[in-house]
């Protein structure tokens, strides 16, 4: 029951932000929702793309709780996803992740300070 409900999160927040990025729905609409969304034990991988992909850059409060999230294979994933989109604009973000009281975190948020372009 529960991967069927994480699996049907997962597709609502992945149409959530297609609708985003083809201008079908304001940002501002959709970002508070895919961020409770997020901040549940429900979801997958298909939510936390979903919402990093539209989570802009310079939201340091948003950014600040991801790193305030309670599940460190989570804090990980999203420092991942993060660093794909290869900006050093998130510089402080990965910095911030780098004192993490878990060393694969830390680890994780190292690699992608050395992923980015400058």
């Amino acid at each position: 029951m529960q991967a069927g409900i994480n699996a049907a999160l997962d597709d609502l927040a992945s149409h959530l932000a297609a609708k985003v990025e083809a201008g079908q729905l304001p940002l501002e609409e959709a970002l508070p929702h895919l961020e409770l969304a997020f901040h549940t034990p429900m979801g997958g991988d298909g939510l936390i793309i979903s919402y990093l992909s539209l989570l802009p850059i310079d939201d340091r409060p948003r950014l600040d709780r991801l790193l305030a999230e309670p599940d460190p294979d989570k804090r990980k994933r999203c420092i991942e996803v993060l660093g794909a989109r290869e900006d050093d604009q998130l510089v402080p973000f990965f910095f911030k992740a780098m004192s993490d009281s878990v060393k694969d975190v830390v680890v994780v948020a190292i690699h992608q300070i050395g992923k980015l372009p400058s």
